[in-house]
């Protein structure tokens, strides 16, 4: 999402969708995190976007109610019986960058 959709959000021109809204209540739920280094989440979002520093941040551990954190763990959930956030490398993301065939 860009400065100029926020200035819009802001101005009435225009009202979020239901993705960016999942974006904003996850980086909410990180912000209220204690263990989360804001400047370093800062950064983050700007060289990766803030849908990358979300899954970055399930992708270590940290656990966000959101839809967007449930769709997440889920990537990187090694069994359907890990727990929700648990930092592990899983069968759903390996299979998403799986080549074909192989």
């Amino acid at each position: 999402m860009s400065f100029s959709t926020i200035s819009r959000w802001e101005t009435g021109q225009s009202t979020p969708n239901d993705t960016q809204m999942e974006q904003l209540e996850a980086l909410q739920d990180l912000l209220q995190q204690s263990d989360v280094d804001k400047e370093k989440l800062r950064k983050t979002i700007l060289t990766i976007g803030l849908t990358g520093a979300i899954f970055a941040a399930v992708a270590v551990g940290i656990q966000l109610s959101g839809s967007l954190g449930g769709i997440f763990s889920g990537f990187l959930s090694k069994t359907t019986g890990a727990k929700f956030g648990e930092p592990v490398t899983g069968e759903g993301l390996s299979k998403l960058f799986k080549k074909n065939g192989g």
